[in-house]
């Protein structure tokens, strides 16, 4: 049992948002709404319910957001946070169906459909998105290895037995230091074992996806490992055709945004979630691409059973979504 997707969303007394509750489709939702109505802080809000976000700064006091979900055995999930105090029996700050419930247990029951800080954090990416084709080789590799829920207890184990053996710098090598060595080996193959597994499972559909994305079926997307014997150090991102390999640093700003949606759409394929929503999705598309990127969504939706929200700031998405959901804002 886990989440399929998001039926419904509700904020009250959230800071910037007027209250009220928005309806979402399992399909391709648009999120519309004048300048200031707050729609990058309803994002904000949906992470805050999902205990992503642990301050209480967007709320004020009587404030909630919940956020309803239907999992795949059909079953419906209603997580609420409040502003309250965990310590109260009374003013618990959780509740699920209704039901107060503890903070502890509230994590436990979000973790066991699916949704935790790990996957949250690439369901409503926090990072500028957009600009993921951008990103330096080293930066790209670390994305992919933060795909892995065992890369913080790895890399910690690898820049701990790293201080062990630069503290024994200048003395005479010994037992100790023969074991460190063997110890940091272990760490690194457990680290390169873990990485190509992500690096596979994300290489394998970035083809797919910019295809999807753009509708160029003569362009080839592809990731490439710069250095084997570490690939969790650089991984370049390759565009070629029949003239050659384009280098992304040539690309145009719209081009940028095509190539970063088909990674960040890989990403999600290759971490099996069940919904995604992207912010300020149409910004750095112009209206013919708009309505291009936007027809690959729909392909991408009926292809993968993902539910795609995306907030949007220009008016040409409303011709190929499956709903339009307009956020209300101050007259």
């Amino acid at each position: 049992m886990s989440v399929q997707c998001i039926v419904q969303v509700s904020v009250l007394g959230v800071r910037h948002v007027l209250d009220q509750t928005l309806e979402f489709e399992n399909g391709l939702n648009a999120i519309e709404g004048y300048n200031g109505s707050g729609k990058t802080t309803l994002l904000k809000a949906i992470k805050y319910c999902l205990n992503y976000i642990p301050d209480d700064s967007l709320v004020r006091r009587d404030s909630s957001v919940a956020v309803k979900f239907r999992l795949t055995n059909g079953l419906y999930r209603t997580y609420r946070k409040l502003t309250g105090d965990a310590e109260d029996e009374e003013l618990k700050p959780y509740s699920i169906n209704g039901n107060k419930v503890s903070d502890t247990e509230y994590v436990v029951d979000l973790n066991n459909v699916g949704i935790n800080n790990h996957t949250v954090h690439f369901m409503i990416p926090e990072f500028d998105w957009k600009e993921m084709a951008r990103k330096d080789n080293w930066q790209l590799a670390l994305l992919i290895e933060n795909l892995s829920p065992e890369l913080e207890d790895i890399k910690y184990d690898f820049e701990e037995v790293q201080e062990k053996l630069r503290r024994r710098s200048g003395k005479e090598k010994d037992e100790e230091f023969d074991r460190l060595q063997r110890q940091l080996e272990e760490v690194k193959t457990r680290r390169r074992t873990t990485f190509l597994e992500s690096f596979d499972a994300l290489a394998t559909q970035v083809d797919r996806y910019y295809k999807m994305v753009t509708g160029d079926q003569n362009v080839k997307a592809e990731l490439k490992i710069v250095n084997p014997a570490e690939p969790y150090e650089e991984v370049e991102f390759l565009i070629s055709s029949k003239h050659g390999t384009i280098d992304t640093l040539a690309l145009s700003f719209g081009e940028i945004s095509f190539v970063s949606t088909a990674l960040m759409f890989a990403f999600q394929h290759a971490l099996q979630t069940p919904f995604v929503i992207l912010d300020r999705f149409d910004v750095s598309f112009s209206g013919t691409s708009c309505i291009k990127v936007s027809r690959g969504l729909v392909e991408i939706m009926e292809a993968t059973g993902l539910q795609i929200s995306v907030i949007c700031h220009k008016d040409m998405m409303g011709e190929v979504v499956v709903n339009v959901i307009h956020l209300k804002g101050k007259e």
